[in-house]
């Protein structure tokens, strides 16, 4: 092992002929600086649109995932692997890291119909 990270596959849409969906297995990458100290972090999962939160990392029974930091020069990586993540429209989501209940971080992501769904669905010009 060479102790250094690879990411590949890096994407923010997902297409999709219909919904709800879900996505078979995805990792979320985090990498804080800046910190010393104990913290607790966690990823929210949320439908824009609606502001409904879909889904949480770790999930709320298993509460937050604690790390500490001993110097701000420290890098600390979180990796988080995600199944079956449900999607129940399309539209835009959220990934949403919390340190210590505050938000700190996002990402999004778009779920469309598929190109061969999209090109039915809307007329050449």
């Amino acid at each position: 092992m060479t102790g250094k990270v690879s990411l590949y596959g890096i994407f923010k849409t997902i297409f999709t002929a219909q919904v709800p969906t879900a996505h078979p297995s995805l990792v979320l990458y985090a990498s804080l600086t800046e910190a010393q100290g104990e913290y607790e972090l966690w990823v929210e999962f949320v439908h824009v649109p609606t502001n409904r939160r879909i889904a949480r990392f770790p999930s709320p029974e298993e509460g937050a995932l604690r790390i500490k930091a001993d110097s701000r020069l420290d890098y600390i990586e979180v990796v988080f692997k995600v199944h079956w993540l449900p999607f129940p429209e399309l539209g835009e989501y959220e990934f949403r890291l919390f340190v210590d209940g505050r938000p700190s971080a996002l990402r999004r992501v778009w779920v469309l119909s598929s190109p061969e769904t999209f090109k039915k669905e809307v007329p050449e010009q």
